[in-house]
């Protein structure tokens, strides 16, 4: 029964280490990302952001500036359609 066992527990270790191998390796190296990411520094200077993918020049979004706050938002490209808020009660814990 013992080694039945051990049989079985070296099987799984086989079978995840093949899965993890194979999830590490890209299915095809030349193959570039979809989108680009640039490192910018905010209006006033005092924080660095990310912007994901490649923006259009003339777009609403190219008016965007890191660091502006969500009525600067609004006002250039004007407000969202749906803005939803979630309670997850955590706040409610005392710990």
């Amino acid at each position: 029964m013992r080694f039945i066992t051990e049989i079985a527990i070296a099987g799984l270790l086989a079978a995840s280490l093949a899965q993890q191998a194979q999830a590490e390796t890209p299915a095809d190296a030349s193959v570039q990302p979809a989108s680009e990411t640039q490192t910018v520094k905010s209006a006033d200077g005092s924080f660095e952001g990310e912007i994901v993918g490649t923006i259009a020049p003339d777009s609403r979004f190219a008016k965007l500036k890191i660091g502006m706050t969500m009525a600067e938002v609004n006002k250039l490209i004007k407000a969202p359609d749906d803005l939803q808020r979630h309670e997850t009660g955590k706040r409610l814990s005392g710990f």
